[in-house]
């Protein structure tokens, strides 16, 4: 299943056990191309999260940034931190119903999946491909999680991603231009543009296995 849209995990029956990745990223360094903003980023975010940080260094200027969490059949919006709000991510998730046991599961599996998808990220390659999407059809029911993580750059389109979404949502009246798109097992990034520098607009962690 591939969950497409802004940055993604699995609340009702815990952080499935994940084999180390295999392989190397395709990524090969462009000396400051997008692609090498949007990993600088993944890794900045990852340290944000794990430090319990504020967003604010790499929020959109504008919009900020959406954390996501999936209540129902589908991701939705549960917390906004404005572009230059200094709380900590915690009290950020508090605030959108995020707290206690599901607030520390979506803060330790977001960072554990940003870290070890950065390590096997492939750019542009066929989403389509079993090694991008989860498998929740295992013989024993288990999720069989995703092989590698990838970034997309061209094409990409939140509303039409996750159109599932209430019209007054936060995704139906954004205005940031979205340019690029991670996603690994639960967790998906999506990238603002603006004047050539990207920025985080969205965090999602859902739980792709239940429908």
């Amino acid at each position: 299943m591939k969950l497409a849209g802004l940055a993604v995990l699995v609340f009702a029956c815990g952080s499935p056990t994940h084999p180390d990745p295999a392989g190397p990223s395709n990524h090969v360094s462009g000396a400051g191309s997008s692609t090498d903003q949007a990993v600088a980023l993944l890794h900045q975010l990852a340290a944000v999260v794990r430090a319990d940080g504020s967003l604010a260094p790499v929020a959109d200027p504008q919009e900020g940034v959406w954390l996501w969490s999936q209540p129902g059949v589908a991701p939705q919006p549960s917390a906004h931190a404005a572009a230059s709000d200094t709380h900590k991510l915690s009290e950020v998730l508090a605030s959108g119903g995020l707290d206690g046991d599901r607030g520390q599961l979506w803060v330790r599996d977001l960072a554990d999946q940003l870290e070890r998808g950065i390590a096997v990220m492939d750019v542009d390659a066929d989403p389509q491909a079993p090694a991008y999407n989860v498998d929740c059809g295992a013989a024993d029911g288990a999720m069989k999680p995703a092989a590698r993580a990838l970034l997309e750059t061209r094409g990409v389109d939140l509303k039409k991603e996750h159109p599932d979404l209430d019209p007054g949502g936060a995704v139906s009246t954004m205005n940031a231009p979205i340019a690029m798109h991670f996603w690994f097992n639960a967790v998906e990034v999506y990238f603002s543009s603006r004047d050539g520098v990207l920025h985080i607009a969205d965090v999602i962690v859902s739980t792709p296995c239940e429908v």
